[in-house]
């Protein structure tokens, strides 16, 4: 399979599934192409055990582009997306819908996320295009658009599509965006229902 879409619609359908790390490590192992639901990462989320916070461990070596679709009552933040493609390392091309979600803030966030991201060491030397759909100009999702900026060292575009009918920020410009970050990543900025970026994910799912 080069191709895969798993639309995985029961909150924690995939969280109780018993063979997560068979399907990560035997049946993924050699997809190029994965969309997949919120729910899925959810299921691959850390799991605290033994005063320590546990990772699944597989790796996802042949994936080059990984589209992300957000429910609006899933708990993922960025750090869950960042720790996923930690594990998929020539990946090129990644596409975000938060929907109605925009990444919700938690206590976890405050005490750990935040901090997670912004000091996060990890390079992805591959990707060169980044699309986030639903953005709006909030904490949660800024971080995860300026850590592509400043972590994807070969980044070629970032696109930021608009939430539907959100007013945004006078501020909420380009040049904001990139602040203090030195990239040679261009930033498009695109209206939902004026969204003219020649970058289309290949699978476009609703949840």
């Amino acid at each position: 399979m080069d191709d895969v879409v798993l639309d995985i619609v029961p909150p924690r359908g995939f969280q109780l599934f018993r063979h997560k790390a068979n399907m990560m490590n035997n049946i993924l192992v050699n997809v190029s192409v994965l969309t997949v639901t919120s729910t899925f990462l959810e299921g691959l989320c850390a799991r605290f055990d033994d005063n320590e916070y546990k990772y699944m461990k597989f790796w996802l070596s042949r994936l080059r582009e990984f589209q992300l679709i957000v429910s609006a009552e899933s708990f993922l933040k960025p750090f869950d997306v960042v720790q996923f493609l930690r594990k998929c390392p020539f990946v090129e091309s990644v596409f975000i819908d938060l929907g109605l979600n925009s990444f919700q803030t938690s206590l976890y966030w405050v005490f750990h996320g935040r901090q997670f991201i912004e000091d996060c060491p990890y390079l992805f030397p591959y990707i060169k295009s980044v699309k986030i759909k639903g953005f709006i100009w909030n904490e949660l999702p800024l971080a995860m658009a300026r850590f592509f900026l400043r972590q994807a060292i070969a980044l070629e575009w970032l696109v930021l599509v608009k939430a539907k009918n959100y007013v945004d920020s006078p501020t909420f410009t380009p040049s904001s965006i990139k602040s203090q970050i030195i990239t040679d990543a261009e930033v498009e900025i695109h209206e939902y229902m004026g969204d003219k970026s020649h970058i289309i994910p290949t699978h476009l799912i609703d949840v």
